[in-house]
């Protein structure tokens, strides 16, 4: 089949039709996608210099080796550069032993520098020291009570310590090794955000793929349905009811139908009961004679279309489907790609990945990570110390002193008695509440007779009704404004709390003292 179709899309190519023959050479890839062949006979007809350049790429992935899509693609070899000759046949020079064994070479070890920086071990011991000595004169402050200079001193050297932090991480930064480790951190990142990329495009293209694949389907399913209708339709036609067999329809009754434009199996429909001289068992017979009918083209349908028409509609997918599925080998390539250069880096990167600031820091306090504990541990205990007692000692300098308070007492002696009786006179203040007047002008009344309770709502107990014609002198107001306190007419000793809603001021309230609610029963 594939040579077939090679054969013949070369003859439409020398006959000039370049879609019949890109048609073909791209039925030609479907059916072999790794033919070499198919490929290089669908770049002789490409449209666009990105198909030419999709099929020479394929062609090398299928043959590497292929010289003229190298040669095309410009990855041949330059004839300037000169080929190695093969070492298999030569033999090794003899070396000459001069009294010692040859020396077996080193691994590298990419931290020897990075761990062994004089100076960042010089300046992390000074440090120490200086915060040794600040503390010890920090605590000498602190007895003497200058809180303000040991606060102080307690900064520098917190100052003194992020600095040095500070200028350890540049100088950590600054190595080699740390800086080709950082490049190829960042390379591996750009190298996994391109490979998730081209993920999500191998994605899009295996849905565009099944989407042109089921589109294809589809319409060969529709073009088949329509031709097995248009099959069963055009056969019940022919179908005469005047030459038909049925059951309880007569000559007159088939004349009848005839009247009424019922001639052909295909017309039948259950209508045709009011035919004249139809009833519902001639109806029941002529509609399951038609069923009949139906059934006996239906089981003689075409399964298939016809190799023209099926032609012609993979002819309208092919292109799309071959385009598509180059872009998919395209993408696939990259993304290995990609995946080669990412494992080409990680042997370096698992090399260099032990080269940490914490590890840096280890390093520049002592060659022995115990030793290197202690002096750390060392620079951060002075430090957190020096900053407690700094704290500590502002806290206990802010707290004022205790002082005596004298007090007067009375002493009243006796002139026959032996012992002195002391009196202390104390003071006592007895608050009084005192309810300022309310203004004689703020009285109310209302339209209808309303409950006063001792408090704004109906949880609370009745004092007394204000009745309609009476009149009451508000004494208070709420911070809601549906209440106010009065006095009760019927007993002007007594206030009480009265709902608003039907109330009638008279006078101006702002100037009444507001009252708290009372506590509810």
């Amino acid at each position: 089949m594939v040579e077939d179709y090679l054969a013949q899309g070369a003859a439409a190519a020398q006959a000039g039709n370049r879609e019949e023959a890109r048609r073909l050479f791209a039925a030609a890839i479907r059916l072999a996608p790794n033919d070499e062949r198919t490929w290089g006979r669908f770049y002789l007809v490409a449209d666009t210099d990105q198909e030419r350049m999709d099929c020479l790429q394929q062609i090398l992935r299928i043959n590497p080796e292929n010289a003229t899509a190298r040669q095309i693609l410009g990855k041949q070899p330059s004839p300037e550069q000169p080929i190695q000759p093969s070492k298999k046949n030569e033999k090794p020079a003899k070396e000459k032993i001069i009294g010692r064994k040859k020396k077996p070479e080193k691994k590298e070890n990419p931290g020897r520098d990075f761990e062994n920086d004089g100076l960042v071990r010089k300046i992390s011991r000074s440090l120490l020291i200086f915060q040794v000595c600040a503390v010890l004169i920090g605590i000498i402050f602190l007895l003497f009570h200058k809180r303000s200079i040991t606060l102080l001193i307690a900064v520098v050297a917190l100052v003194l310590v992020l600095g040095a932090l500070s200028w350890f991480y540049i100088r950590y930064r600054s190595y080699p090794l740390v800086q080709e480790k950082r490049r190829l951190d960042q390379q591996a990142r750009s190298l996994q955000a391109q490979k998730t990329a081209q993920s999500a495009n191998i994605q899009l293209t295996d849905q565009n793929q099944a989407e042109l694949e089921q589109a294809e389907n589809n319409e060969i399913e529709k073009a088949l349905l329509n031709l097995q209708k248009e099959y069963i339709e055009t056969r019940m036609i022919n179908v005469r009811i005047a030459e038909a067999d049925i059951p309880g329809i007569g000559p007159e009754l088939k004349q009848g139908l005839a009247d009424n434009g019922y001639t052909t199996a295909a017309d039948i429909n259950p209508k045709v009961i009011y035919v004249k001289g139809f009833g519902g068992a001639q109806t029941r017979e002529i509609l399951d004679w038609q069923d009949r009918v139906y059934f006996q083209f239906h089981a003689t349908r075409p399964d298939s279309l016809p190799a023209g028409k099926l032609e012609e509609i993979k002819k309208k997918y092919e292109i799309d489907l071959v385009s598509n599925y180059a872009q998919q080998q395209k993408i696939q390539a990259e993304d290995n790609e990609l995946e080669n250069k990412l494992k080409e880096i990680r042997p370096r990167m698992d090399l260099l990945a032990p080269l940490t600031f914490f590890s840096f820091l280890r390093h520049g306090l002592a060659s022995r990570a115990f030793m290197a504990g202690l002096i750390g541990l060392g620079i951060l205990g002075s430090q957190v110390l020096l900053g407690a007692g700094a704290v500590f000692g502002a806290m206990r300098g802010s707290v004022p002193a205790a002082t005596l308070t004298p007090t007067k007492t009375l002493a009243v002696t006796a002139a026959t008695a032996t012992t002195t009786q002391t009196i202390t006179l104390t003071p006592t203040l007895t608050p009084t509440a005192t309810m300022l007047p309310a203004p004689a002008g703020a009285r109310v009344s209302v339209s209808t007779a309303t409950n006063c309770r001792t408090g704004p709502n109906t949880k609370y107990a009745i004092l007394g009704v204000l009745q309609i014609g009476e009149s009451a002198q508000v004494v208070g107001r709420s911070v809601l404004t549906d209440v106010m306190v009065i006095r009760l007419p019927s007993d002007p000793s007594l206030t009480c709390w009265l709902w608003a809603q039907h109330a009638t001021v008279s006078g101006d309230l702002s100037q009444l003292p507001i009252i708290a609610f009372p506590t509810p029963p």
